[in-house]
Order: C-alpha cells, then structure tokens, then sequence
C-alpha cells in the first residue's frame, strides 16, 4: 500500500495556507450534514481532539485545526461527529437511565471511525465535499480538486502522530502504546524510561522516530487521564465498524449516498441498530445480533484489500 501510495500528496500545502476560522465554518457545516444536533451539542477547540457527553442533551465536541492541514480537519470532525451522532442517538426511552451508554469504548470508537475512515476516506465523500469546500475557502484551494484530496487521506506512509495517521499504518501506533502500557503495568518498563522506549519503538514498529516528547510520548492525553488499556479500542472499533459497514452495503448504495451528500439513510441505520440499544447488550453479542458474527477481522481486510491491493 506504501508502494502504491507512494505518489500521492502527503500534504495538500505547497506554501499554502487554509485559514482556520473559515475550517471551523466547513467543520459546523459538515456535522450539521451527517446529522449532529447543535441545539443538544457543542462545538469548541482543543490541544487535543474529544468528545464529552456531560448529559444527554449536552454533548461537547472538541477539535483543532492547523491552517497548514485541511483534511485532518475534516476528518477529525467526521471522527468526533460520530462519537457525538452515539451520544445523541440513544432512545429517549431511556433517558436518565444506565441504558443510555455505550456497551463498550470499543463500540464508541466503532462509530467514530466510521464515520471517518468509511465515510470521510472514501472518494465519493470528497467529491461530494469539495465544491462546498471551494464556496468556503476560495483561492487557498485553487489547484486542487476532489481526487487530491481522496489521495491525501488515503496515502500510506509512516507518521509520528495517531490522530493523523493512515488507515493502515495507525494500528502500529495503537500496537505501540499497548506494548507499552503493559510494560509499565507489569513493572518492566520504569516511567523515566517511557520517553527513550517510546522512541525506540515507534522507529521499530512504525519507521518514524520523534524529535522531541510533545510529538512523541506527550501526543495523547490518555495515559495522563488514567485511560489504560484504551487505545485497543480505536483497533477494536476499526473492525467492527468494517462488519457494520459490510452489513450496511448489503441493503443499501452508501457510495451513491455519500457522493449524493444523503446522510440520513446510514445515520437511522445505525441509530435503529445500534444507538437505540444502548446499553441493553454487551458489544459482542450486539455485533453479533446485527452482522451475524462477534468481532472478525476479514471485514476489515477486505475493506483495505479493495482500496488498496
């Protein structure tokens, strides 16, 4: 896929600069398309990307913008957005109740990089997407077109920042962190070695070495926060956001849908199938219930297979 990719543009910048009040335009615009609520949620910046549901009716988005990278931008917006479409997708039936959760991070992030990767990587969203894009940013995206986009989100290349990272490559970054935070839990990796074995790894693991702890060890906010043994679900919910999206194309026509900018169709869907259950079922078996298989991986590499073999 590297080899394949290898043309494509890393960056869409070239000396360029996307004003950032005029991405934070494009970013409401988008979440509003695919469905997010803004009279039962926020939109606000962050050092670092998430979304926090303080109540039912008050779910928080938070991204950032660079006014040197439009497309992470977007697809931090689509990440969020589905994280926030779960938040806000839970039967009203079940409000003020332990029934209107998420069974599982892993189905949380399930949804997110759905909306990301399956959504927001895809050809048809960026044709859909880029003439709205145009509208907003004018000039700074004169030269570009819909298909340089498309390459710029699907290049695969080693990177030092997950949040960024390919489609494929970002599971070494998950692998990394996961190495990691068992060794530390284990007693076989000291904290004052966190930062040299970070290093050390991800040259091994992903092929890029960090300058300096902000773009390597102090990238994330997890472990700060207590989140151990976290980062396993953004991988957990790759796959199974594969099997839900395989289920999906087996009734429906989502690349028709997103190059039609129809959102509708796939956000009922999946509130109808998952985000009405709540808490009802552990992951596993909702999964199950819906694809007719727990958690597989063979979605997920026929996604990829498709895209890139």
């Amino acid at each position: 896929a590297t080899e394949k990719t290898a043309s494509w543009p890393a960056k869409l910048m070239h000396a360029r600069k996307f004003p950032e009040a005029k991405q934070w335009d494009l970013a409401r615009e988008l979440l509003a398309t695919i469905g997010f609520d803004f009279e039962r949620g926020h939109l606000d910046r962050a050092t670092h990307p998430g979304t926090t549901a303080v109540g039912f009716d008050d779910v928080r988005l938070a991204l950032r913008t660079k006014d040197d990278d439009l497309a992470e931008a977007i697809l931090t917006a689509l990440h969020e957005g589905g994280h926030g479409l779960y938040d806000q997708g839970f039967a009203e039936t079940d409000r003020g109740t332990l029934l209107a959760q998420a069974p599982s991070m892993g189905l949380h992030e399930c949804q997110a990089r759905l909306w990301e990767n399956h959504v927001g990587r895809a050809r048809e969203f960026w044709q859909f997407f880029f003439p709205k894009m145009r509208a907003t940013l004018g000039d700074s995206v004169m030269g570009l077109d819909a298909e340089k986009f498309y390459q710029a989100t699907n290049r695969v290349a080693p990177t030092l920042i997950r949040a960024s990272a390919d489609e494929l490559s970002y599971h070494l970054h998950i692998l990394l962190r996961y190495e990691l935070e068992t060794a530390l839990i284990s007693g076989d990796l000291a904290v004052k070695d966190l930062p040299a074995a970070w290093n050390e790894k991800s040259k091994n693991l992903i092929g890029a070495t960090p300058a300096t702890d902000r773009e390597g060890v102090l990238q994330d906010g997890h472990w700060a926060s207590g989140m151990f043994g976290y980062f396993p679900t953004y991988t957990l919910g790759s796959l199974y956001a594969a099997q839900l999206i395989e289920t999906y194309e087996r009734e429906h026509k989502l690349g028709q849908q997103i190059a039609g900018g129809d959102f509708k169709p796939l956000r009922t869907w999946l509130k109808h199938h998952v985000h009405n259950e709540g808490d009802r079922l552990p992951a596993e078996d909702l999964i199950k219930k819906i694809t007719g298989k727990g958690l597989d991986t063979a979605a997920y590499f026929r996604h990829v297979e498709r895209k890139f073999a």
